[in-house]
């Protein structure tokens, strides 16, 4: 299984790697300069007689007034299917290498590590619900699976392995903003913890976009 997992993640890298010449051109961006040196790039999402309004990168909704506008600038700029890779630390395995792909509005990602006595894999299926230049925030249905080996000692001296483990799927938020990954969630299963169970990664990860 772990050797399956393994085959999965390299496969994804390669994936993203080779992402970054297959991009297709996706959302119509600008750049509007002011007479007096101002520079909004994002997303143009109305026009107006005497307004324009825009969503820049990080997401907010700015307006600017047509009478300060010396130029604007249109350019198709590359948001739609793109690779990713990175690396986190939280669930399932502590230490997470993370691989993925994302396609127009849905994508598949991939992580988790073998660190000998800790080890998990997770698979996510994200769902787009909001994309800008260099932010993206995702709805993600994932299933996990963890396992924890520790060592006790007996009143006689010996030590005995002990394993816990916990399996589930369930709904996560995720968030890519500049390469700063987040995922929260919870997981719904079965195992030696209790259910749910907390799904948490925090980290870096590139979106080849």
């Amino acid at each position: 299984m772990s050797k399956l997992c393994f085959l999965l993640l390299l496969f994804l890298l390669a994936t993203s790697l080779r992402a970054q010449t297959t991009r297709n051109a996706e959302h119509l961006t600008a750049e509007i300069k002011t007479k007096g040196g101002e520079v909004f790039r994002g997303q143009i999402t109305r026009e107006t007689a005497d307004t324009v309004f825009i969503i820049n990168d990080q997401g907010k909704q700015e307006f600017v007034l047509r009478s300060r506008i010396e130029s604007i600038s249109y350019a198709a700029h590359r948001l739609a299917d793109f690779g990713e890779v990175g690396i986190t630390i939280g669930t399932p395995s502590g230490l997470n290498l993370v691989a993925g792909y994302m396609w127009r509005h849905v994508g598949v990602r991939l992580s988790g590590l073998y660190l000998g006595s800790i080890s998990g894999v997770q698979l996510g299926i994200p769902i787009n619900i909001a994309r800008f230049e260099s932010t993206s925030h995702d709805i993600s249905l994932v299933a996990a699976t963890s396992s924890i080996t520790t060592h006790q000692t007996d009143v006689f001296g010996g030590t005995t392995e002990v394993n816990h483990n916990f399996t589930g799927v369930g709904p996560a938020y995720e968030l890519n903003a500049g390469g700063f990954y987040l995922e929260l969630g919870l997981l719904f299963g079965s195992g030696t913890y209790s259910s749910p169970q907390l799904a948490f990664q925090i980290g870096y990860v590139h979106a080849f976009r």
